[in-house]
């Protein structure tokens, strides 16, 4: 029977090991990291040297990372280590082998990962199997983390690459097409016809250009930082040109639109980046209001411009409502043909870009709200942050 000073301390040794272990793999993201600060932590105090090895796709065993106390040299392999660990991880049943390299399965839902392999240091017996047996535990769980992570950040580039390879041919498309309408715009000129219609289409095209040139800035690094141009906007009548322009999809869709007009709100923006949002909200607006009025109001104070949009469709359930400004999100599979799901993203990184913030009232069946609050003077240097309403 061991006497209570002895398991007074071996309690207190066990302590301090999970709270350094916590404490080395919170926040490591990347597998290469995480298996160097494993290695580090097990040679600290636990073992005299580490050896971590892992299972490929096709079944292959590799050493990974190997470390040994007291040196920044990894350590020899031993002999027949590697065909040992092989063997653990192969089929059938294993027998316990007793030896000073004492060997832990990195084990996680139900999958065999690798293998790590500890040369016995200090501490007594059962401290040492009762660590290694929670470093094997940590340690798989933070592995198969890492793995999932790199396999979204990967499907995230991909998806990326997809979309700048689609705004690079749409944009060839646009172009030509812009190309043909100033064309016809200048045969119309020196006619003396005026097709309204037909400027109409100029301007549409323009903004499919400057909408993909943003979907294409949106798949790049550093995506969502937008350079302002900053100038005195009266956003009452950007608004009133937004509803305009959209007149025949607003009938198209039977969405009523009912904005009162507060007069001018003069202020200090980006006026393309507002006609954006502008438009962007009352698109999302049309497209779940299931044909139902959209109501617009445009309030201003001396420091602060409110603009708020409400639509009587589908609402969004709490869960979605952080989510639906992710850049790629929608919350409902309504027109997924025409939604690339980067419309109220885009919101929000433009609303942030002059220094505002977005808000969202819904719940399902009840229709939605969505706001936006900028600074009458767009800060030259705008702090990131959102704040939740």
């Amino acid at each position: 029977m061991r006497d209570r000073p002895a398991a007074s301390s071996d309690l207190r040794l066990r302590l301090d090991f999970v709270e350094r272990l916590l404490g080395v793999l919170q926040g490591v993201e990347q597998e290469e990291d995480l298996l160097g600060k494993v290695a580090q932590l097990a040679t600290g105090r636990l073992a005299r040297a580490c050896w971590i090895f892992l299972r490929g796709e096709a079944g292959e065993v590799h050493l990974a990372q190997a470390a040994q106390a007291g040196s920044a040299d990894p350590p020899r392999l031993p002999d027949r280590l590697l065909e040992q660990v092989k063997a653990l991880l192969g089929p059938g049943p294993h027998a316990a082998r007793r030896s000073p390299i004492r060997i832990a399965l990195l084990e996680q839902g139900g999958s065999t990962l690798g293998a790590l392999a500890l040369l016995t240091g200090p501490l007594p017996e059962a401290s040492f199997e009762w660590a290694l047996a929670v470093l094997a535990a940590h340690a798989s769980a933070a592995l198969a983390g890492a793995r999932v992570r790199a396999r979204l950040q990967h499907e995230v580039q991909l998806r990326d690459d997809v979309v700048v390879a689609a705004a690079h041919e749409l944009g060839n498309s646009l172009g030509a097409l812009a190309l043909q309408v100033h064309a016809m715009l200048g045969e119309s000129a020196a006619r003396g016809h005026d097709v309204p219609r037909l400027g109409a289409m100029d301007f549409q095209i323009s903004r499919l250009i400057a909408l993909n040139r943003r979907m294409l800035d949106s798949a790049r690094p550093g995506a969502g930082q937008f350079p302002l141009k900053l100038e005195t906007v009266d956003a009452t009548a950007v608004l009133r040109e937004v509803l305009a322009r959209n007149a025949d999809e607003l009938a198209w869709r039977r969405c009523k639109a009912d904005f009162r007009d507060p007069g001018p709100l003069l202020g200090s923006w980006d006026r393309e980046i507002l006609d954006q949002i502008f438009s962007n909200l009352l698109s999302n607006a049309m497209k779940y209001g299931h044909g139902r009025p959209i109501s617009l109001s445009l309030r201003g104070s001396r420091t602060t411009l409110r603009f708020q949009i409400e639509d009587r469709g589908i609402g969004i359930a709490p869960a979605d409502q952080q989510r639906i400004f992710e850049k790629f999100e929608r919350a409902a599979p309504i027109e997924q043909g025409t939604s690339l799901g980067i419309g109220l993203w885009l919101v929000r990184r433009m609303t942030q870009a002059m220094g505002g913030t977005t808000g969202l009232t819904s719940a399902p069946g009840a229709g939605s709200i969505f706001s936006v609050q900028l600074p009458r003077k767009t800060p030259r240097r705008p702090p990131a942050r959102e704040v939740p309403t």
